[in-house]
C-alpha cells in the first residue's frame, strides 16, 4: 500500500512509503499546503498556499497531483480557503473565503452555494453526491445533501465533522452538549 503525507505548514513534505511513516523518504515540493484530499480513483488535490500572498489572504490555488508533480488548475477563478474534497469522477470541490462551495465539473468551476447559505465542511459519498455542513452560529451544524441543484436537510445532529467510508457509511463527530 502507498501512503501520502503533507502537513499544514509543510514541515513534512509529501512522501510515500511501502511500510510505516518512519520509513517515508524526503520528497520536498517546496510549498505550503492548507488541505489535502484523495479518492480511491487516484485523484489527489491540495489547496496550495500562494507564496506571493499575505498570510491573511485566502485566494489560494487548487492543485492536482499529476505525473509526479503538482499542477495548478488554470480555470479556478475564486480562491480556496479550506476543506477540499474529490468526487467519484476525480473532480475537486472546495470552500472559498466567503464560505461558498465551488465544484469542478468537466473543467468548469461552479458555485453550489446561494447567497442565503454557506458551508463549513464538505464531503462526497461513494456515489459522488456532495454533502456539506451548514453555518449555524454557536452550535454544531446540520448536514445537507446536494440533490438536483437543491440543498436538502440530511441530518440534524449538531455535527462537527463528517466523512463517508468505502461502504458509503456516514461517520460523524458530534458536539458534546
Amino acid at each position: 500500500m502507498k501512503y501520502f503525507l503533507i502537513t499544514l505548514a509543510a514541515t513534512q513534505p509529501l512522501c510515500d512509503t511501502l511500510s510505516t511513516t518512519d520509513d517515508w523518504p524526503n520528497r520536498n515540493y517546496g510549498f505550503k499546503a492548507l488541505d489535502i484530499t484523495a479518492h480511491a480513483n487516484g485523484a489527489v488535490y491540495i489547496i496550495k498556499k500562494e507564496d506571493d500572498l499575505a498570510d491573511w489572504y485566502t485566494a489560494n490555488a487548487v492543485s492536482k497531483f499529476d505525473q509526479n508533480k503538482w499542477v495548478k488548475d488554470p480555470y479556478q477563478t475564486v480562491g480556496a480557503k479550506w476543506d477540499i474534497a474529490v468526487d467519484t469522477d476525480g473532480q475537486a470541490a472546495y470552500i472559498s473565503d466567503n464560505q461558498a462551495i465551488y465544484w469542478q465539473k468537466y473543467g468548469k468551476w461552479t458555485s453550489k452555494t446561494s447567497a442565503m447559505d454557506c458551508a463549513k465542511r464538505i464531503a462526497f459519498d461513494q456515489e459522488g453526491t456532495l454533502y456539506k455542513l451548514g453555518c449555524e452560529l454557536n452550535a454544531g451544524q446540520d448536514i445537507y445533501k446536494y440533490f438536483k441543484g437543491i440543498w436538502t436537510s440530511f441530518s440534524q445532529k449538531d455535527v462537527r465533522e463528517f466523512a463517508f467510508d468505502s461502504q458509503n457509511r456516514l461517520w460523524v463527530v458530534s458536539w458534546n452538549k
